[in-house]
């Protein structure tokens, strides 16, 4: 984003383990000086709660 004052990288890694998502963030500091920064997500629905 042009916002963001440091130029970094952001791989995201996908794994299908038997019933369970495994989710894997790469952060890289592509950038000259130190990168501040925190991470969340969000949850969301269980399948079988969502009306169809």
């Amino acid at each position: 984003m042009a916002q963001y004052p440091f130029e970094f990288r952001l791989a995201f890694t996908l794994r299908l383990r038997g019933h369970s998502l495994e989710l894997q963030q790469r952060f890289t500091n592509l950038s000259t000086q130190s990168m501040p920064f925190s991470t969340g997500l969000h949850p969301w629905p269980h399948p079988t709660s969502i009306s169809r």
